[in-house]
């Protein structure tokens, strides 16, 4: 096996990158790092679908519970940790696997982005994330569209982490706000490597049912006594990790805003969205991604990796 491997499989939500990650491992004695933006923060489980204890006693797992609901993390933190993270697997002679839907954190590792070095204002951050309880985050996302009518349109009108790291961005970016304490990233230069990029696929209407099974599970498997209990530990529900997909349905399903079935709907729906923006971030029509259909691809997929480690 190629030293500087590096496999990289992407997908929509519910699609079945994780289990299929972790059949791969098993077969290349690979480990496997997390590409999911939302699978790094501790106590959020059932709603991120996070792998299981059990599976990462199967395949070591990278950047999985490494922060705090409450805590800061950006795309500058992503890059260095899962730069880090290939480095350790690579030096143990191990196939590195990032494995995840965010696209926008792992084109950034692929194409070598260079994100913004700025620091957080935390009092602007304040502001910002008042005026979204006020007005709304429609009124937000205007606010940047003025200010980077680009930027504006990449970002969900919904995701206030996003949109508020945007605007603060775009504030400072001409500034001297910069910090030496933003990781350097220059742990390994990603261009030396040989990466495949794989990509799950199904046509939508199975999609579709995906996600709603699985909707379905997490509930029976107590998602909503999950969100109980980061609550009662004191966190704010407007933290941007309690907006993940769900979690910010069922919080308003405990203030009394609807009921379970309309919660649970809007999460499905929410869920449908979510995936089809995901496909604007990994296009089928993307020559670098190789693409197979999980209903009767499979196999097809495992030779072709087999073929190319």
């Amino acid at each position: 096996m190629d030293n500087n491997n590096l496999l990289v499989i992407v997908g929509p939500t519910s699609i079945g990158k994780s289990q299929f990650a972790i059949d791969i491992a098993q077969k290349h004695s690979g480990e496997i790092i997390n590409g999911d933006s939302r699978q790094i923060y501790k106590l959020l489980n059932i709603g991120t679908s996070k792998p299981n204890k059990t599976d990462q006693s199967i395949i070591k797992h990278h950047l999985i519970d490494i922060k705090y609901p409450d805590e800061e993390y950006n795309l500058s933190m992503f890059l260095h940790d899962c730069k880090k993270s290939i480095k350790k697997i690579q030096t143990s002679s191990k196939l590195p696997i990032l494995v995840g839907g965010s696209g926008q954190y792992i084109w950034a590792l692929l194409e070598n982005w260079k994100p913004p070095n700025i620091k957080p204002d935390q009092k602007l951050r304040s502001q910002l994330l008042q005026e979204s309880i006020e007005y709304g985050t429609k009124y937000l996302h205007n606010k940047l569209f003025k200010l980077n009518t680009a930027s504006a349109n990449k970002i969900d009108q919904r995701n206030t982490r996003r949109i508020i790291r945007a605007i603060e961005i775009e504030i400072y970016k001409d500034l001297t706000n910069r910090t030496p304490d933003i990781p350097n990233n220059n742990i390994i230069n990603i261009e030396k490597f040989n990466i495949l990029i794989i990509g799950l696929t199904v046509n939508r209407k199975t999609l579709y049912e995906k996600i709603d099974l699985r909707v379905d599970k997490m509930i029976e498997s107590g998602w909503i006594d999950e969100t109980k209990n980061i609550l009662s530990k004191g966190y704010n529900p407007k933290i941007a990790s309690l907006s993940s997909l769900g979690y910010s349905e069922i919080i308003s399903y405990l203030n009394g805003v609807g009921d379970l079935p309309e919660a649970i709907n809007q999460t499905k729906f929410r869920t449908h969205k979510f995936a089809r923006r995901q496909y604007t971030w990994f296009k089928k029509s993307d020559k670098r991604i190789k693409w197979f259909d999980t209903e009767t691809e499979l196999i097809y997929a495992k030779e072709y990796i087999n073929k190319w480690i």
